[in-house]
């Protein structure tokens, strides 16, 4: 199973990620855990701009996109 803790503000401010709809309008903040959930259960997908790894949240050798988009309407 996946864990991580976050050690300070730092790297709880890291560890978000931006969730849009299907339009590429922005809808919430997420945590990492949700948004690897949604990627997960395909009910999400990386963002397409997303090119660089700087664009990477990087956790326990796994790397969840720092944008993603919801593959339908809430």
């Amino acid at each position: 199973m996946l864990y991580y803790k976050c050690n300070n503000k730092k790297d709880e401010d890291m560890s978000r990620v931006l969730l849009l709809n299907s339009e590429n309008e922005p809808l919430r903040i997420c945590s990492w855990k949700r948004a690897l959930v949604l990627l997960l259960k395909g009910k999400a997908e990386c963002d397409e701009r997303i090119k660089n790894i700087e664009d990477y949240i990087s956790i326990d050798n796994t790397y969840i996109p720092k944008v993603i988009k919801l593959n339908y309407d809430m």
